[in-house]
């Protein structure tokens, strides 16, 4: 028997068929009663795959991975995509700092909410893109990452920051075709024909509607105030 919860989700409301209840501790604040416009399931053996490369982490958290991926099929079919970012608004716009786990996305976000008092964390891990009046929106969602960052706020994305570590910080602007290989190691490539279809001009829009940047950085307020000049293109 499982168990079904409907959430809200950058304007979507979806249903997520549990296995395990304990799914509802980690999206309290998004459920709702409104009708589903589609279902997320996880098969057991998508479950019991996912523990094997999460060993350290419990049963009910390998299905709420699994149902994000589920989700990220789904997105593109209501213009949508999942991403594997920090997401941060900053005067009514979205910036998103990019790398693989571990590079430093969650210290520099927070670097910036000191730095900067009215910056505001949207999404400290894996918001949603959605397209909105032509541009591409970050929402916030569920999946916020280990530290759980996030509030409900949503803003057109308008810039780009791949980071990487280092002990002197530089920065440097990145083309559109420049960007995509490193974007390419963030995004969801959906399976299904439809869903991958339509999540390229997607991505296509998200890096020519975007500026981009590389942030070689260290984890101090100087980085935070470099990658604002520049993604900001502040004097």
């Amino acid at each position: 028997m499982r168990d079904t919860v409907t959430l809200s989700v950058a304007g979507l409301d979806f249903a997520m068929e549990c296995k395990y209840p304990e799914i509802r501790n980690y999206c309290p604040e998004y459920l709702t009663d409104r009708p589903p416009l589609f279902t997320l399931r996880a098969e057991a053996r998508e479950i019991a795959a996912e523990g094997l490369l999460l060993p350290d982490h419990t049963p009910p958290y390998w299905e709420y991975v699994c149902l994000h991926r589920a989700l990220a099929e789904q997105l593109p079919l209501y213009d949508g995509m999942v991403i594997h970012a920090g997401a941060l608004e900053l005067d009514g716009k979205a910036y998103l700092f990019l790398g693989p786990s571990g590079i430093g996305k969650t210290t520099h976000l927070l670097l910036w909410r000191q730095c900067f008092p009215e910056a505001r964390i949207i999404n400290g891990d894996k918001p949603v893109l959605r397209l909105r009046e032509g541009r591409l929106w970050a929402f916030n969602t569920p999946w916020q990452g280990r530290e759980r960052l996030g509030a409900d706020l949503s803003a057109p994305v308008e810039g780009l920051c791949f980071l990487s570590q280092s002990r002197e910080n530089r920065i440097r602007p990145l083309t559109p075709e420049a960007a995509l290989l490193p974007m390419e190691r963030q995004v969801y490539f959906p399976k299904g024909r439809e869903a991958a279809e339509r999540f390229l001009p997607l991505l296509d829009r998200l890096l020519t509607q975007c500026s981009a940047w590389a942030l070689e950085c260290d984890a101090t307020p100087a980085a935070a105030k470099l990658a604002r000049r520049a993604l900001t293109q502040e004097k």
